[in-house]
This record gives C-alpha cells, structure tokens and sequence, in this order.
C-alpha cells in the first residue's frame, strides 16, 4: 500500500486532468456516438429522470438532458464539475450539477430517480469493499421503485489475468497520451503519461492514481448484500454478452 499512499486521490488526480480531459478523450466525437446509445437504453427502461453520478466533464449528463430525460450530475473533483457546467452551457442544455463523492450522495439529493448511472470505469475508484457497500446502500436509497443502477466499468477479470498494462495510447495536437497500468497484490495504479512537444524538444507528465479492480462476483455479490433484487451483467453498453475473457467491459444492471 505505500506506494499508492504517494500518488494522488481521484480527487487531485482529475481536477489536475479537468482542463486537457475533453480532449484527451475526444468529447465532441464521444457525444454524437453516446446519443444513439442513450436512446436505446431510454426506449428499453423507459426513464425520466436520471442521477449521473461520477460525472466527470458531463458528456452523459448533457446528452440525457439533450433528450429530455430530467437530469443531474454529480462528481468529487469540482474542476471536472466546472467543465462540465461549461459543457451544458455550451450545448444549450439544463442540468442539475451536485459537487459530492458517490458515498455521499443521498445527504446532497433531494429526489430520487429511475436510474442511476455510474459510468466511465467509476466504480474503481472505491478502494475497499466497504465503500462500495456504502456507495451502493446510497444509489439504492436514491431509486424510484423499480429503479435501475447501471455501472460500466473495465473488465477487471480479463485485465488481471492477462496483466494488460497499456490500456490506451492517443494523439491530439502537440501531445501524445499514454494511460497504462501498474499491479499490485490488492490494487492496480491507474497512469497517464503525457509528452508534450515543442517543435524537437519534449517534456512529460506523469499522473497516478490508486483502482480496487473489482470483478463481476465482487460487484453482484455487493449488489445483492445491499438490497437490489437481482443483477444483470453484459459485456458493454450495447447489450452485448459478457465474456470474462474476451469482453473489454463489465456492464451492471441492479434492479431495484
């Protein structure tokens, strides 16, 4: 554990990386491929209103809101929440922001919802099982009857039985993105190396922060402790079937 005890919390980790995160991850191309996603998720549950917890820069939050759905956004960096805000405006769309860690949530909500969304690999950055029970306990309390909860998150089973470090290598403008991985006994050390450059000359940036690499049993077995009904598992946000050794994702319906 020492080592991670030296890098830095979700928190400092992503509002040091709020400012260049859009484009490292491509959000105005990312938007127009998620709307069609979102309207297949929209006609199969049939939702109105939706908590998008671990929000980041909002790209969920502001295409749900594109389609009418009542939405609100939560997050733990308040850089990444002030982008995100930026987002919505931009896009002419009204959502709901909350600044709050995903425990937390249920003391910042005044409502609950049909669906719950924890997207992006979130789930991760809770580094004991006890914070995802207490994660858990608080989306549960926040559901509508026959609400849903929906995770994404990287297929951790696949990960660590192969030792796949690079996860994603990209390019834009003057730098070049490295996001790779470092195992542990217990938790793995999420990176993101940037090279930055300035016509022959380069510089570099490494960031850090600690993951809990959690499997399906581990989350179903959370999930069903605090009190969802049952749990469904797909191997990404089209549906697709889960494969623990070929799926790239981990995708978690809780029924309410």
């Amino acid at each position: 554990m020492d080592k991670y005890n030296r890098t830095k919390s979700a928190i400092d980790f992503y509002d040091d990386l709020a400012a260049d995160y859009d484009n490292m991850t491509k959000f105005a191309q990312r938007l127009e491929k998620t709307k069609p996603l979102m309207e297949k998720w929209h006609s199969r549950f049939k939702f109105s209103s939706v908590l998008d917890a671990a929000c980041g820069t909002g790209l969920h939050s502001c295409v749900l809101a594109q389609m009418g759905i009542n939405t609100t956004g939560a997050d733990i960096s308040l850089q990444m929440l002030e982008k995100a805000k930026r987002n919505a405006t931009q896009l002419g769309v009204k959502v709901e922001w909350i600044h709050s860690s995903m425990q937390d949530l249920q003391k910042h909500c005044s409502e609950t919802f049909d669906v719950v969304f924890c997207l992006g690999n979130s789930l991760p950055h809770l580094l004991t099982k006890s914070d995802l029970e207490n994660t858990l306990t608080n989306f549960a309390a926040l559901l509508n009857n026959n609400g849903i909860f929906v995770a994404q998150l990287l297929n951790y089973e696949r990960l660590l039985k192969n030792r796949e470090r690079i996860i994603n290598i990209a390019r834009y403008e003057d730098q070049n993105i490295v996001r790779f991985y470092d195992f542990d006994q217990h938790l793995i050390q999420f990176n993101i190396l940037t090279f930055r450059w300035m016509g022959e000359k380069v510089s570099h940036k490494l960031q850090s922060t600690p993951l809990f690499p959690y499997t399906k049993e581990e989350i179903s077995d959370a999930l069903l402790l605090q009190g969802f009904k049952k749990a469904e598992f797909y191997g990404g946000m089209n549906f697709e079937s889960f494969n623990e050794d070929t799926s790239a994702n981990l995708v978690v319906i809780g029924n309410i």
